[in-house]
């Protein structure tokens, strides 16, 4: 087989090459990754090619052929190739001691177990949480499935391998969709908030420099099963428009506080949370309306409800019953009404899909039955249109809303409301 492009064997085979032609050519010199380049004007030039880490190559200009002989361009490769050996592993070296030395490092800090770097998290987070639920669930997500295992363990010998067992734990709890498979497919959620909780406080160890490196990387990611990714999201079960009059109305024989927040929680389609939490000083009575702070909102954005003759019906029998206290749906010690006992209270009453369902039941009511969409968002305290056009629209539609709100409890308790929403 005859080659394609001979090897020159001296600088006079390298001149001869050197002829116009219409396409650039190269010739490997077999040294160093020494070659010949010609260009289409027939100029040739010493190029040698060498990679660098990371699998990228670059190239050396060592010459002209006129004026660089091909002894001195090959010994110029040489000595290219040589120091770029040296530079490698002097930076080779240089890794090994900055990683022994940060060992060393960690290995003189006073050992830390996870626990008591996790409360030390919590700690520093706590004052920028909007409410206290949130240190409760961190505190209860780790208490249940991180200190079990990483809890008594020094942080800087946790492995990867340690983090991982978190989550390939069989789980047997039986609460919800528990099938008893491992605990990252069982509770996928909650095991997504138990991960980022964990790589958070591993972030803070290696910031102290506790460690070297956070456990919880793309590798171990990789080690988890992957979610199916065209699976549909489970909503929360909602009853029909239809039958939530008579839901409605069986709440209304019920003496209790659980009972009339939700009434109040069907007529104003507000979060449970944010029913469960009302206070009286959020009361404007004169002009019919609710504001929730932006502390309670969901979205960090204060929300002024407008409330129908049949809400204000159902306060004046909260302030017949709770009127020396502070907040208007009276739980146990004069606390407010814990979000349980009435998730509980709309199971006995036998009533059908869940409590935060009520929200989708106001929605699918106002679709069905032509209502604005803007002016239903507005009402749900939704976000409603892209980031520009909120910026623009700065009415929150009190007024529509009230009209709307007002139709709605017509539906459900079946007063008479002027006025019409379409």
């Amino acid at each position: 087989m005859v080659r394609k492009n001979p090897i020159p064997k001296s600088h006079s085979d390298c001149e001869a090459l050197c002829v116009p032609n219409p396409k650039q050519r190269a010739y490997g010199l077999g040294y160093c990754g020494l070659r010949l380049v010609v260009s289409k004007g027939g100029t040739g030039s010493w190029i040698q090619r060498n990679w660098i880490p990371g699998g990228r190559s670059v190239d050396h200009t060592l010459g002209s052929v006129k004026e660089v002989p091909l002894e001195r361009a090959r010994e110029a490769a040489r000595e290219i190739r040589v120091r770029m050996r040296v530079e490698r592993a002097v930076s080779r070296e240089r890794a090994i001691l900055a990683r022994a030395t940060a060992q060393a490092q960690v290995a003189e800090v006073e050992p830390v177990t996870f626990e008591e770097l996790a409360r030390e998290v919590v700690a520093e987070r706590k004052a920028c949480w909007r409410s206290p639920k949130t240190e409760r669930a961190w505190s209860r997500r780790m208490e249940q499935r991180a200190f079990p295992i990483l809890g008594p363990m020094q942080v800087q010998s946790i492995t990867r391998a340690d983090v991982l067992s978190i989550f390939e734990k069989r789980c047997s709890c039986g609460v919800g969709r528990c099938d008893g498979s491992s605990f990252w497919t069982a509770h996928t959620k909650v095991a997504r908030d138990v991960l980022a909780q964990v790589r958070i406080v591993f972030d803070k160890a290696v910031a102290r420099g506790l460690r070297e490196a956070n456990p919880c990387d793309a590798a171990l990611k990789a080690g988890l099963p992957r979610r199916n990714a065209k699976a549909k999201p489970v909503h929360f079960a909602a009853i029909s428009y239809s039958e939530l009059p008579a839901a409605v109305r069986k709440l209304e024989g019920r003496d209790s506080s659980g009972a009339r927040c939700l009434r109040f929680l069907a007529l104003t389609v507000v979060r449970e949370s944010e029913a469960a939490g009302a206070c009286w000083s959020e009361l404007d009575l004169e002009s019919a309306t609710w504001t929730v702070p932006a502390s309670r909102m969901k979205e960090g954005v204060e929300h002024t409800v407008p409330l129908s003759r049949a809400a204000l019906d159902v306060l004046e029998e909260c302030r017949s019953r709770s009127e020396d206290t502070q907040y208007i749906f009276r739980g146990l010690r004069d606390n407010p009404i814990g979000r349980r006992a009435v998730w509980q209270l709309w199971r006995r009453a036998g009533n059908s899909g869940t409590v935060h369902g009520l929200r989708s039941t106001f929605r699918d009511w106002c679709r069905d039955t032509g209502r604005s969409r803007e002016v239903a968002e507005a009402a749900l305290a939704h976000a409603f249109g892209s980031s520009v056009e909120r910026a623009y629209a700065r009415s929150t539609m009190l007024e529509r809303r009230r009209e709307l709100m007002a139709i709605w409890a017509e539906h459900l308790c079946g007063s008479s409301h002027e006025g019409a929403e379409r």
